[in-house]
C-alpha cells in the first residue's frame, strides 16, 4: 500500500490478523478525516474517523498526517 499511487479522497485502516499488523493511510489533501491517539496507559494505538470517539479514551488525539502511511509492525510513518 502506497498512498502516492492512490488517487482520490481516502482514509483507510487495514488490520492484517494473520501478520498481526495495522496499515493506515490518508490521502495527500487530508480530505477524509482520520485521527489517532494512544490509550491512557499508552499500550494501545487507537484510530478513528471521528475525533470525539478517541477523546473519550485517549489523553492526546492528533490528526493522522495527510499523505502518510503507518505500518505498525515497523512502527514507521512515511509520507
Amino acid at each position: 500500500l502506497c498512498p502516492g499511487h492512490l488517487t482520490g479522497d481516502f482514509a483507510v485502516v487495514i488490520f492484517d490478523k494473520r501478520a498481526g499488523r495495522i496499515l493506515a493511510a490518508r490521502d495527500h489533501q487530508g480530505v477524509e478525516p482520520l485521527y489517532w491517539g494512544s490509550s491512557h496507559c499508552g499500550e494501545m494505538l487507537l484510530l478513528s474517523s471521528d475525533r470525539r470517539v478517541l477523546e473519550a479514551t485517549c489523553p492526546d488525539v492528533d490528526a493522522f498526517p495527510s499523505g502518510t502511511l503507518f505500518r505498525s509492525k515497523r512502527g514507521e510513518v512515511t509520507g
